[in-house]
């Protein structure tokens, strides 16, 4: 069985005031956690020689890899590297990690230049509420069980860790998947849109690492239906950051995910009309299309990851 548990990481809080630094995702700046302002405020007023240093490794390909390889690290102030280190990954391409060479040295530059620890202890109490919170969250709603007796098989984790961020978008989620553990972050909620996100959130970043090796198994199937991207609007979320920044596999996979967060969320029978039209208004329009072969699937006493061709088999030949 798969145990849950929220956690607090001080590397990754580093890493997240590194790329807030630079300017990370600045849109919505309205929307930003009080603690995201008031870091990213302070950072840009501090004259700082290892920023020098750091802008060799940041460019927007490597954002989530900044985070994978933190997470690699002892813990700060030391920030050390073991090469042994990589093999703790489960899919991460060590070419990923290999680029990122001497990066541990410059964020314990930085960590100690820009006195990254006041930080902490300044927000520290903020952070410890959010775990609070989605630890009584995720205790009351729970979605692993299920999407274990969805799949028709076991997690590939003994563990799953998630971590609150305050310096990263709103319900923004990012995942590091290791052997036996899935660390899964997430930003902070918003009051009084919250239902749940950080069970979501858990779940939704979970099912990417889990299905991710089954997609690459059947590319081949998802290439036959690689013209159909022309269909999704371009001015959706959907097509722009899968589809323009990523690849026409990573939407499809980003589809299934959410598909199937949509499907265990409200009932466990069929997708809601809610998340339909959210996930249609986002781009990914064949939610729909991918729910009713969820359907049929349920009705068959195969794994999911078995009798994922033939989803993928009919967005090749269904037209929308």
């Amino acid at each position: 069985m798969t145990e849950t548990e929220i956690i607090l990481d001080k590397r990754i809080f580093t890493a997240n005031c590194v790329l807030n630094l630079f300017g990370f995702d600045t849109k919505n700046i309205k929307n930003y956690h009080s603690v995201r302002r008031n870091i990213r405020r302070s950072l840009k007023n501090k004259k700082l020689e290892s920023k020098e240093r750091l802008a060799n490794y940041i460019n927007e390909k490597q954002l989530e890899g900044i985070l994978v390889y933190s997470s690699l690290l002892s813990k700060p102030p030391e920030f050390e590297f073991k090469e042994k280190s990589k093999d703790k990954l489960l899919y991460q391409s060590g070419e990923t990690i290999d680029k990122l060479e001497g990066f541990n040295r410059a964020l314990k530059h930085f960590y100690e230049e820009a006195e990254i620890e006041k930080y902490w202890k300044k927000h520290e109490k903020k952070y410890r509420k959010y775990k609070e919170i989605a630890e009584k969250e995720t205790e009351k709603k729970s979605y692993i069980d299920k999407a274990e007796n969805f799949l028709n098989q076991e997690l590939p984790f003994e563990k799953i860790q998630e971590m609150v961020c305050l310096l990263r978008p709103h319900h923004m989620g990012g995942f590091i998947a290791k052997k036996h553990k899935n660390i899964v972050i997430t930003g902070p909620h918003i009051k009084g849109n919250s239902k749940h996100i950080y069970a979501i959130n858990q779940l939704h970043e979970t099912l990417h690492p889990t299905i991710h090796p089954w997609i690459e198994k059947n590319q081949d199937i998802i290439q036959e239906s690689a013209n159909r991207k022309e269909e999704v609007p371009k001015g959706t979320n959907g097509y722009k950051w899968y589809i323009k920044n990523s690849s026409w596999k990573y939407y499809i996979e980003e589809s299934l995910v959410r598909a199937i967060v949509a499907y265990l969320d409200p009932c466990e029978e069929k997708i809601g009309e809610r998340w339909l039209k959210l996930l249609e208004n986002k781009g990914f329009i064949y939610t729909d299309l991918i729910g009713k072969e969820i359907e049929k699937y349920r009705e068959t006493d195969q794994a999911f990851k078995e009798y994922l061709p033939n989803i993928l088999k009919e967005l090749s030949i269904n037209n929308k």
